[in-house]
């Protein structure tokens, strides 16, 4: 999550100088990776939840005591 969104502050940041802004490229792709960072985190930890969950055992069907 840190990594997308400090790729996305460099990455503005060069954008902004090469193009001669002052931070609207920084502001926008900052803005823009902090929600997909959280979905990629939530996708992430339900995968983990799925495969780390135990199945259910088959109940015992003999109904004969």
């Amino acid at each position: 999550m840190t990594v997308t969104i400090v790729g996305a502050l460099v990455l503005g940041i060069v954008i902004d100088k090469l193009l001669g802004f002052r931070g609207p490229f920084t502001v926008g792709l900052v803005l823009v990776s902090a929600p997909v960072s959280l979905y990629v985190v939530i996708r992430m930890i339900l995968g983990v939840m799925k495969r780390t969950q135990t199945q259910p055992k088959p109940q015992d069907t003999d109904s004969s005591f």
